[in-house]
């Protein structure tokens, strides 16, 4: 991923000035750097529920056949790509598809899917995603045993059937939440997780009977930090 100085990047709501560090991600090549989280030695009794690759200019995800349970997520995430400071910027596209043609899109009301940050581990992260076929999105908090979503709720800004952008400004301990370019969201979070790498996730809603028929994409990741 290039990491270019001086870039200006227009249309995004932090306040840039032109002296920016900013990364990048097209997924026009698979760089090597984005591939699926899996719980580490200290989760022994869990497992990768899927899997993560670049492929036709994006990044996908997919559950595997036998997990069909509801409330779990398979994340993509760029473990090279640098690290994490206290005022940033992260913007990335994403869009559910369903690839076979024997599979109902009703079942699309089963998903979020979305961009993680500040992820340091399955327990250690933030989740924003939506539902496209709702028109809901989820913000969810991990950090240790204390888990909870801070915010679940519907937004005319959620585009269906088509991609949606999601971004976050973090700014200290401020998070300000984007879709498609619409603030939907404001949080001051006191203890917020600070993980160093970022990416991508799918997590289900409810129990679905095709798991591995649809594919979350992601595309045009970026990670901003303002000029200090």
């Amino acid at each position: 991923m290039p990491t270019p100085q001086g870039t200006r990047y227009p249309g995004l709501p932090f306040g840039l000035q032109g002296d920016e560090k900013m990364l990048l991600e097209t997924f026009d090549e698979d760089t090597g750097q984005w591939d699926t989280f899996h719980p580490g030695p200290a989760y022994s009794g869990l497992r990768a529920w899927g899997t993560a690759w670049v492929e036709d200019g994006v990044l996908k995800i997919s559950f595997f056949p036998n997990d069909r349970y509801a409330d779990i997520d398979v994340r993509g995430v760029c473990h090279k790509c640098g690290s994490v400071s206290q005022s940033y910027y992260v913007q990335g596209d994403v869009q559910l598809l369903a690839h076979d043609a024997k599979v109902k899109n009703s079942e699309k009301h089963k998903f979020i899917y979305g961009i993680a940050f500040a992820h340091a581990g399955i327990f250690h992260t933030y989740l924003f995603g939506i539902n496209e076929s709702t028109q809901t999105y989820k913000i969810e908090r991990k950090l240790g045993s204390d888990q909870r979503t801070l915010r679940l709720a519907k937004h005319a800004a959620i585009k269906v059937g088509e991609k949606n952008s999601l971004a976050v400004k973090f700014d200290n301990k401020m998070l300000s939440f984007y879709i498609n370019e619409v603030l939907v969201e404001s949080h001051y979070d006191e203890r917020p997780p600070y993980g160093h790498t970022f990416g991508y996730y799918l997590q289900t809603m409810e129990s679905i009977s095709h798991p591995r028929n649809y594919i979350m994409t992601g595309d045009n990741f970026s990670y901003i930090e303002p000029a200090p």
